[in-house]
């Protein structure tokens, strides 16, 4: 049985449900992307890694805090799985439907933050969080890309294929 965590409201708990390989066996993670994080902060969204144990799935990591996570960001929208940086590690792509691209970046967080200036409202954010040698995700993502125009929302994830030929994953 998979275990319900979120309220009976529902916070769209499963909207978002792919495959994770596991050092013990069968995983999946689970967006649930109009939850709240914390009292008065509504559809901040959150994703959540289950393991495969001895009377099934068994909750494991919770991802709901990153730099620049807020309020009615939906993060948990859509979620996609690859090798994105080719390192031999499978990383997690998590969407935030509703993310607004931030008007400064931190350069301790951020590389290039001069290379978006200016703040962009509901544009969507993708964060891509690095697959550890363990099997375990970087607690932060490594990487965050934003939607361009104001309200023109990214709505999908793929991954998992090669569209380049490359020898990497692609997003």
């Amino acid at each position: 049985a998979l275990g319900y965590p979120a309220h009976a409201a529902g916070r769209d708990f499963g909207g978002a449900l792919i495959p994770w390989p596991g050092p013990d066996g069968a995983q999946l993670v689970v967006g649930e992307m109009t939850s709240a994080r914390q009292p008065n902060v509504f559809s901040s969204g959150r994703v959540h890694r289950y393991a495969w144990g001895p009377v099934g799935f068994v909750p494991g990591a919770t991802f709901d805090g990153w730099p620049d996570h807020g309020g009615s960001d939906q993060a948990g929208a859509d979620l996609a799985s690859g090798d994105f940086d080719g390192d031999g590690f499978v990383d997690l792509a998590v969407l935030a439907r509703e993310d607004d691209r931030p008007a400064v970046f931190d350069p301790a967080v951020y590389i290039n933050p001069q290379d978006c200036p200016g703040a962009r409202d509901r544009v969507g954010g993708v964060h891509v969080f690095r697959g550890l040698a363990d099997g375990s995700l970087a607690a932060a993502p490594s990487f965050s890309w934003y939607g361009d125009d104001d309200g023109q929302r990214i709505e999908r994830l793929a991954g998992g294929f090669d569209a380049d030929g490359d020898g990497r994953d692609d997003l």
